[in-house]
């Protein structure tokens, strides 16, 4: 069923990783490398501690970690994480800031994509400013700045800030569904299912009616044919008796 398809997209990064959303964009799969899997065990302990410590953290959580092992093939290893842009609001624009300006715009190519990725250059280029108001700044900036402190006390410097954009004012072509979405279609599916059954078997029996009355009428055809026919009369009638 459609609703029930994974959507996939490849990631614009330098790794290549690919990326798994799920139908309502909730969770999503991330394929890794073995040194990305060995990495993120071994700050496991201290990444659980955090999240749990700072219930508003900015940083992705994460579900599951999980290694496949096809017949005659190399190992996969991939993430189980929840999605930043779990919503039913259609996202316009994404952008991934690093806070630097070096090789940070989007290629034509990426721009071209129907919900492009764009970088911190794009967004300083089309003069974006987020409204939060002070007091939701203050703490946004605040979270983000012991985010980044966590990071970097964990010695990783590559980590960037997914943003999504959602105008009001724009209609929601691809909007994802929702869970009450879901349920309504998924029940309209299995009446429309139930009908088509029952429309086949009223169609089937017709049929079957339509080739008995078909059936019965040659063989009447053929017995007034057999009764004209003065060479047989007699067998017919011998065989009343």
């Amino acid at each position: 069923p459609r609703e029930l398809l994974f959507l996939e997209f490849i990631s614009n990064s330098k790794g290549g990783q690919f990326f798994f959303y799920t139908h309502d964009r909730q969770y999503m799969i991330k394929t890794q490398t073995k040194e990305e899997s060995k990495f993120l065990r071994k700050i496991l302990p201290a990444y659980y501690k955090y999240v749990i410590n700072e219930p508003n953290t900015l940083l992705t959580r994460y579900f599951g970690m999980h290694r496949v092992k096809p017949h005659k093939r190399q190992p996969m290893y991939f993430l189980i994480m929840g999605s930043v842009f779990y919503t039913d609001k259609h996202i316009h624009e994404v952008y991934d800031l690093k806070g630097s300006s070096r090789g940070r715009e989007a290629t034509q190519k990426e721009k071209e994509q129907p919900v492009p990725v764009l970088k911190d250059l794009d967004f300083v280029s089309k003069k974006k400013v987020l409204l939060m108001g002070k007091e939701v700044s203050e703490k946004f900036l605040h979270q983000l700045g012991k985010d980044c402190k966590f990071l970097e006390k964990l010695k990783i410097m590559d980590y960037s800030l997914l943003l999504g954009i959602h105008y009001t004012d724009r209609e929601d072509p691809d909007r994802y569904l929702t869970k009450a979405e879901i349920k309504k279609l998924r029940k309209a599916e299995k009446a429309e299912n139930k009908l088509k059954r029952r429309d086949h078997r009223e169609s089937t029996g017709a049929q079957m009616y339509s080739s008995q009355l078909h059936a019965h009428s040659a063989s009447l055809r053929n017995l007034n044919e057999v009764k004209d026919d003065p060479g047989v009369s007699v067998l017919l009638d011998c065989g009343r008796y």
